[in-house]
């Protein structure tokens, strides 16, 4: 049976490549089958059965090409039988005179057959399918027509059409009623009164040379009295607030020893403090600060400067200081 059908195909075969057109001398080659084609074949085996699909062929290499891949999807279906599909992947050949085959990977079918016309691609071919010995089937393939092309190139822009007659001027509009005055708003709550910004500067100085020399007792100073060892003699009353950024500055360098100098509060001292060490590299041997500490005062507390050293007495000199007093 199988013979048989194997036969009749191959008489359909060469039947539709006639039907289809005359066959050019030119040589044939494997860039004469590319792209997709649209299968349409049947057979008897003994019970009729349709195949229905699309190939893809793909030459390798430059044209001329001696070989290529295919790839596609098949369906056959028996009268009143369940559709069967396949996937299948392969390589194809096609030699001088028109003929081709194709081989499947994984499938024992194979697909032969004649090109109906020449050229690169061409547009039909009848083939003679055998599935592994169960089923044979012959019909042809037709090209599927290209994707359109890309859009060409936007034309230049066209000239310019004349200017149009101006229309006729519109009836101006009725002026509206004026609108009713607005109530006027409530004024406002008065906002809370802001924090006094700003700082003062307080200077003072020893007002001659500082006489702590030799490890005595500090030395106390204020606002406009030279340097005591009485501190009640020089002490301050200040405002509530923050006492802060001490400086000291001495006249001339030191030559020995070091010196340290605090504020005070109510005859106590406080955590703002610095000292002047002949230690320490220029200027750092003649001047000293405190940036970062501060003291709070409320309002009366008593202010004061005090001077301690080891300095000898007959190396005393004077020393200006300044503070800031904040909110």
């Amino acid at each position: 049976m199988r013979k048989s059908m194997f036969i009749g195909g191959l008489a359909l075969l060469l039947a539709a490549a006639l039907a289809i057109g005359p066959r050019s001398a030119n040589a044939f080659d494997s860039c004469s089958l590319s792209g997709s084609y649209s299968l349409s074949g049947f057979g008897t085996d003994p019970t009729p059965f349709q195949t229905l699909g699309v190939l893809t062929f793909t030459p390798t290499g430059a044209c001329p090409a001696i070989g290529g891949t295919v790839g596609g999807s098949i369906i056959v279906k028996e009268q009143g039988g369940v559709a069967t599909s396949f996937t299948p992947t392969g390589s194809y050949a096609v030699t001088s005179d028109g003929q081709f085959h194709i081989s499947f990977s994984g499938l024992s079918a194979t697909f032969q057959g004649l090109i109906a016309e020449s050229g690169s691609p061409a547009n039909a071919f009848n083939f003679v399918g055998d599935f592994g010995g169960t089923l044979v089937a012959a019909g042809s393939g037709h090209r599927e027509p290209p994707s359109e092309g890309l859009k060409g190139p936007k034309g230049d822009k066209g000239d310019k059409g004349d200017t149009g007659t101006a229309g006729t001027p519109g009836t101006p509009g009725t002026p509206g009623t004026p609108g009713t005055p607005g109530t006027p708003g409530t004024p406002g709550t008065p906002g809370t009164p802001g924090t006094p910004g700003g700082l003062t500067i307080l200077a003072g100085g020893s007002c001659g040379g500082l006489l702590t020399g030799g490890g005595g007792g500090p030395d106390y100073m204020g606002f406009g009295d030279c340097a005591t060892a009485t501190e009640t003699d020089v002490h301050v009353p200040l405002p509530a607030g923050t006492i802060g950024n001490l400086r000291v500055r001495m006249k001339v360098a030191l030559a020995a020893g070091a010196y340290t100098f605090t504020v005070r509060k109510n005859g106590a001292d406080t955590l703002v403090t610095c000292s002047i060490n002949t230690a320490s590299a220029p200027p750092l041997n003649q001047q000293c600060s405190d940036l970062v500490n501060t003291v709070a005062f409320t309002a009366f507390d008593r202010f004061s400067v005090a001077a301690a050293s080891n300095v000898a007495a007959s190396l005393a000199q004077t020393a200006g200081w300044s503070v800031t007093v904040g909110p």
